[in-house]
């Protein structure tokens, strides 16, 4: 089966289950699969997923913009580098998440986290590879509001939704 257009997908589906026709002819055509994105955006992304934990949508903008203006104006495992955590904390993140960035530029520079590998790595990887950063996954919202009270199982399943969101971002 080759199915390489959104219409060749969407005929696939509403043949083999009626009951997504009607839904295919509201919604539309599913997107176009997109490629993995390039290797120079993957890190800005997480910085940007980071950022973006446990904050409003207005927030997380506002001190998104301060990083990359700590940055010197784009965001790069050498510039976070360079900001360093407390330039990092001044632009409004919290100690975990400033701490995380700047983890996650040395593990990138070590090649502990290969991102330059992410495009061709199954989910699970990626969010092996991502986790492994102390500081990523602590302070995500499932971790939260899910109540993992002390279950270190629950923990643990937060850290892998965290990373798989952040694998989401990292692929968009």
């Amino acid at each position: 089966m080759n199915l390489q257009s959104p219409q060749d997908v969407a005929a696939y589906i509403a043949k083999h289950d009626k009951a997504f026709k009607p839904i295919i002819a509201l919604a539309g055509l599913p997107p176009q699969r997109r490629r993995a994105s390039p290797v120079a955006e993957r890190y800005p992304s997480l910085v940007r997923s980071i950022t973006h934990q446990l904050l409003a949508t207005s927030a997380a903008a506002t001190i998104h913009g301060r990083v990359v203006d700590a940055c010197g104006g784009t965001v790069t495992v050498e510039s976070i580098m360079n900001a360093g955590t407390e330039k990092l904390r001044a632009a409004g993140l919290n100690r975990t998440k400033a701490q995380a960035m700047v983890l996650l530029a040395e593990d990138v520079l070590a090649r502990r986290v290969r991102l330059h590998h992410h495009g061709r790595m199954s989910d699970e990887e990626i969010v092996r590879d991502v986790a492994a950063v102390r500081g990523i996954g602590l302070w995500t919202g499932p971790d939260v509001s899910h109540g993992h009270a002390g279950a270190s199982r629950r923990v643990a399943d937060g850290r892998l939704r965290c990373a798989k969101r952040l694998v989401t971002t990292a692929r968009t």
